[in-house]
């Protein structure tokens, strides 16, 4: 995995419970007053890059993912709840440097790992950006959580519709 920072660290899947509902994963972080209706303005306001990441290829990845989650007094691009995952656009602030904020140090208190990709990457290596977060999902995730790759790679073929 060719992530821009903080590499994911072993055995942080162990611990995951896939039997755990919606209603009670989103619940999962404490959020700070205010920061619902700031999370909101920032879904309108997001990069282009970040749009292309959304609309072509996490909104409809197999397990849910939400746009800038708030997670305590942070709120994170995109977040994936099974895998405890945080995906991260990058902009005028280097990659490398993220890995030493507070947010990131915060996240991983958590157990949540994070991908970071500048908003270049993402625009000009966009099939290697969704393999990597491909990969860290499937390696994240409880087993047996994600459909075959297919599913996760666009394919728009009926899964089993009754």
């Amino acid at each position: 995995m060719n992530a821009d920072c903080l590499p994911l660290r072993g055995g942080v899947a162990a611990h995951r419970d896939g039997g755990v509902g919606r209603s009670m994963q989103e619940n999962r972080f404490p959020r700070r007053e205010g920061s619902v209706e700031a999370a909101r303005e920032q879904r309108k306001g997001m990069s282009r890059a970040a749009k292309h990441l959304w609309y072509d290829f996490l909104r409809r990845y197999p397990l849910r993912f939400r746009r800038q989650e708030i997670i305590g007094d942070y709120t994170v691009d995109f977040f994936c709840y099974k895998a405890r995952l945080a995906i991260e656009v990058m902009g005028p602030l280097s990659p490398p440097a993220f890995a030493l904020t507070e947010k990131a140090r915060y996240l991983h208190s958590l157990g949540i790992q994070v991908l970071c990709f500048s908003a270049e990457r993402i625009l000009n290596d966009f099939p290697g950006v969704c393999t990597a977060i491909d990969l860290a999902v499937r390696l994240l995730a409880p087993a047996g959580s994600i459909p075959h790759p297919s599913v996760a790679q666009g394919d728009s073929s009926p899964q089993g519709e009754p």
